[in-house]
């Protein structure tokens, strides 16, 4: 995705990565000269059936020299799932 001033010229982009299922794991902000300005990290956890129960999403902040995931937010899920009643 990129955006675009009213003069036709870049402003920003965003480029992302995705896994198998679909869900996006990876998403860099970049600025219009090309820097890197933020990289965020989405991390998905599933139970046994294979219901999400978890999202966690981070930034990687530079310190030192190398890069740590910063978390941002997290959402978990919990189910309960009831017997198919008679018939």
């Amino acid at each position: 995705m990129a955006s675009y001033g009213a003069d036709g010229k870049l402003m920003d982009k965003m480029l992302s990565k995705y896994d198998d299922k679909g869900n996006r794991i990876e998403w860099a902000e970049y600025g219009a000269y090309g820097k890197l300005r933020d990289k965020h990290l989405s991390k998905y956890k599933y139970d046994d059936q294979g219901n999400q129960i978890e999202l966690a999403w981070y930034i990687v902040k530079e310190k030192f020299g190398k890069a740590q995931e910063v978390p941002e937010s997290q959402i978990n899920w919990e189910y309960e799932f009831y017997p198919e009643p008679e018939k």
